[in-house]
């Protein structure tokens, strides 16, 4: 399974959510949903001055997250985005084909 960052922005309605429940209730939501789908919760970080509102980091998701659709259903999401992400050991291992550039005389 895949290492995901998935972040997303808050409407009104999500906003109000967390000041009413606070960022640690967020954060306990999250790591229950991402435990149900069989995956680790690596980390939780807001933002007030980027263009995303949460990121969450996550590791043993299936990239097609299958809850995605419940959690745009609620209302409470402006956007959501999902990006697989590798390690460099990974990407090492993934790129097996190597690009010779024109007049590179070796790799």
């Amino acid at each position: 399974m895949a290492s995901l960052i998935m972040k997303g922005t808050y409407t009104e309605q999500g906003w109000q959510g967390v000041a009413s429940e606070g960022f640690k209730s967020r954060e306990n939501t999250i790591k229950q949903f991402v435990e149900s789908h069989g995956g680790k919760l690596v980390g939780l970080y807001f933002s007030t001055g980027a263009d995303w509102d949460w990121m969450v980091i996550a590791e043993g998701l299936d990239p097609s997250i299958a809850g995605k659709a419940q959690i745009m259903a609620s209302g409470a999401y402006g956007w959501t985005t999902t990006d697989v992400v590798v390690s460099a050991s990974e990407a090492d291992a993934e790129t097996s084909v190597r690009h010779r550039t024109p007049g590179q005389s070796s790799l």
